[in-house]
């Protein structure tokens, strides 16, 4: 008698454990995904916010010096 009260005991305990660690686990996972909500980013601004873009003469690669110098002559022109 002594023996199944000590088991029913002990299985209760072990149950309890059990709960209280899926409850930590939980707490925890939601701080980790709620936690970026609270962080404040230079890098996100509204575009509103943002400077104006820069006039962007050609995009070739440094292979194209000619084409590039040619373009800017170009839009010099302009």
């Amino acid at each position: 008698m002594l023996v199944s009260h000590f088991c029913k005991v002990l299985w209760l305990f072990a149950a309890l454990v059990g709960v209280i660690w899926i409850i930590v686990y939980i707490v925890v996972m939601l701080a980790l995904y709620l936690s970026p909500l609270t962080i404040v980013s230079p890098c996100i601004v509204a575009k509103s916010d943002l400077p104006p873009k820069p006039f962007l003469l050609a995009h070739k690669g440094a292979s194209a010096v000619c084409d590039n110098f040619m373009l800017f002559v170009l839009a010099s022109n302009f």
